[in-house]
C-alpha cells in the first residue's frame, strides 16, 4: 500500500476466486499473474480498502498468443539469422525478439493481444515491416520474404595525396528518414546494404575512434581528422547531389575527396616584384583548404590568419615577416623567397615560394703597375707598365711633383695620359711630359727628382706609387 506494506500472495481456487485478509485500511496495488505465463499479466494500481469491509475486485485474465512463421529470400530459400523485432503499433520500442532458425522458421511467444508491428531485418537486405494482429491464445502465422537491398559503394581518398582513407563513415539517408551505414577499409572503399528502391543523400564524415573521444572529452569541441562533405563535394546536406539506388543491384562510383580540417596546400606562395637593391618584393598567401569554425562555404577556403617570413637563401631574414620585402644590399648575389605559415584549430602548416635571384654587383675594377722606382724620360715621354682585373679599366696617369716656391708649395703635373683597358688585359701607357713639368726639369738643380706616379681608375680604386725621374734625360 502507501505506507510500504506488503500483503500476503495468495492462489486462486479451482473456480478462480480468491481471499486476502487482515488488511489494514488504505490504497494497494494488486498484482494478477499466472507463474506459467499463459496469461497475461493484469496490475490494478489503485484499489481502496476501508476497515471492517470487504472490497470486491474481479479481473479478467487475457490469454497470450504467439506469433511464428518462415523468412525466405525472393526466391523462396530459408534465410537464417534474421532478426524479427515485434513491438506494438505506434510504439519503436521492441516487445519480443527472436532470429530464424536456418531453416528459416522462428517464433514468438508471450504476446499479449493486440496490434503489432512485424520488422524483419537482416544485412544486405531491405528491411519489411508488417502490421498484424494477434488474438487472445491465438497462434498467428507470418511468413516474410525478403528481397535483396540494393547498394551503394565507391572510394575516400584524400584530396591531396588521393590515397584511400581509412575510418571514413558512410551514410545513405532516405527521404524518409532511414539511415544505412558503412566504414571505409584501409584501402578507402565502402559498401553501404540493404537499400531499398529510392533517392538516398550520402554523407561522408571521420568516425572517431575511443581514444579520439576521450581525447577531446575536456576540449572545446571535437575537431574531425577531415571535413564532412556530401556527396558530391558538397558542404551541406542542402546542397547535397542525390544518389539513387535500386533492390538488387549496386550504384557505384560514389567517391569523396577528403580534406584534411588541418590547413593543406593546394597552391604554393608567389614571390613578385623586381629582385634588385630598392625593389620592393610581394608574397601572395598562396591557396589553402582546411577546417574553419565559422564558416563552411563550398571549397572550405581557409580564413584563419597567415604569417609571412622572408629567407635569404633558405634562412630567416630578422625583422622580415610582412607579406612585403624590401630588397637590401645584402641581398646582392643571394636568392629571395618567403614562406607563409597557417594555422587553425586542427593544426598548422607551413609553404614555400619561388625564389628570386638578387644579381650580384658588378666586379669593380682593379688596376695595378709594376713601374719601376726610377721613371725614365726619353724625348718628352716615359712609360708606365699597367695591368687590369676585374672589369675594364678606364682612368688617367699623372706623374706629380710638389716643390717649393718663395717658402710656398706647389703641385705640378710632370706627366700624363689616359688609358683604357680590357679586364685581364696588360698594356704600357706612354705619358707625355707637361708644359709646367719640362719647365720644373730643367729648373732643377738635382739630377734626380722625387715625384709620385698617380693611376685613376673609375669605378674602382686609386693607385699611387713614389718614384724617381731619371736626370740623364733633362739636357
Amino acid at each position: 500500500n502507501e505506507h510500504g506494506v506488503t500483503a500476503p500472495t495468495v492462489t486462486t481456487e479451482a473456480k478462480g476466486e480468491y481471499k486476502v485478509t487482515s488488511l489494514a485500511a488504505g490504497t494497494y496495488k494488486v498484482r494478477f499473474f499466472e507463474p506459467t505465463e499463459t496469461y497475461v499479466e493484469v496490475t490494478e494500481e489503485e484499489v481502496a480498502v476501508e476497515e471492517g469491509k470487504v472490497t470486491k475486485l474481479n479481473v479478467a485474465l487475457r490469454e497470450f498468443g504467439s506469433l511464428y512463421g518462415k523468412v525466405t529470400n525472393a526466391s523462396g530459400g530459408a534465410l537464417g539469422d534474421v532478426d524479427i523485432y515485434v513491438h506494438e503499433d505506434e510504439s519503436p520500442f521492441a516487445e519480443e525478439t527472436a532470429a530464424s532458425a536456418p531453416d528459416g522458421e522462428y517464433k514468438i511467444e508471450h504476446l499479449p493481444p493486440g496490434r503489432y508491428e512485424v520488422e524483419a531485418f537482416k544485412e544486405g537486405f531491405v528491411e519489411q515491416q508488417t502490421a498484424v494482429v494477434i488474438d487472445e491464445g491465438a497462434e498467428r502465422e507470418l511468413n516474410v520474404a525478403l528481397i535483396e537491398g540494393g547498394k551503394i559503394a565507391g572510394t575516400a581518398t584524400s584530396a591531396v595525396s588521393h590515397a584511400g582513407l581509412a575510418k571514413i563513415g558512410v551514410t545513405a539517408f532516405s527521404k524518409h528518414g532511414g539511415f544505412h551505414f558503412a566504414l571505409t577499409n584501409s584501402s578507402g572503399q565502402y559498401t553501404i546494404t540493404g537499400l531499398s528502391t529510392g533517392s538516398y543523400t550520402v554523407e561522408f564524415y571521420w568516425e572517431f575512434s575511443r581514444a579520439e573521444e576521450k581525447e577531446f572529452e575536456h576540449a572545446p569541441r571535437f575537431i574531425p581528422k577531415y571535413i564532412t562533405q556530401y556527396y558530391s563535394g558538397q558542404p551541406s546536406e542542402a546542397t547535397a547531389n542525390p544518389v539513387g539506388a535500386t533492390a538488387g543491384t549496386t550504384t557505384s562510383g560514389i567517391n569523396a575527396a577528403m580534406v584534411s580540417s588541418a590547413p593543406t596546400n593546394t597552391a604554393a606562395p608567389v614571390a613578385s616584384g623586381t629582385p634588385a637593391v630598392g625593389s620592393l618584393l610581394t608574397c601572395s598567401a598562396g591557396s589553402w583548404t582546411g577546417e574553419n569554425e565559422l564558416t563552411l562555404a563550398v571549397g572550405w577556403p581557409l580564413s584563419s590568419p597567415f604569417a609571412y617570413q622572408w629567407l635569404r637563401e633558405g634562412a630567416p631574414i630578422a625583422g622580415a615577416s610582412s607579406s612585403a620585402y624590401l630588397v637590401q644590399a645584402a641581398d646582392e648575389g643571394h636568392s629571395l623567397s618567403c614562406e607563409v605559415t597557417v594555422t587553425n584549430d586542427a593544426g598548422g602548416a607551413s609553404a614555400r615560394s619561388n625564389a628570386l635571384a638578387v644579381p650580384a654587383p658588378p666586379p669593380n675594377p682593379v688596376v695595378t703597375t709594376s713601374a719601376p722606382s726610377t721613371l725614365v724620360v726619353f724625348k718628352n715621354a716615359t712609360k708606365v707598365p699597367i695591368s687590369c682585373a676585374g672589369a675594364p679599366c678606364a682612368g688617367t696617369i699623372e706623374v706629380i711633383a710638389v716643390h717649393v716656391v718663395k717658402h710656398r708649395k706647389k703641385t705640378v703635373v710632370l706627366a700624363k695620359a689616359s688609358y683604357s683597358l680590357a679586364a685581364g688585359k696588360q698594356a704600357t701607357v706612354t705619358l707625355h711630359i707637361t708644359g709646367s713639368g719640362a719647365k720644373l726639369l730643367l729648373a732643377a738643380k738635382h739630377h734626380h727628382t722625387t715625384a709620385k706616379l698617380a693611376i685613376s681608375v673609375t669605378g674602382g680604386k686609386r693607385v699611387e706609387k713614389g718614384v724617381g725621374i731619371s736626370a740623364a734625360v733633362r739636357k
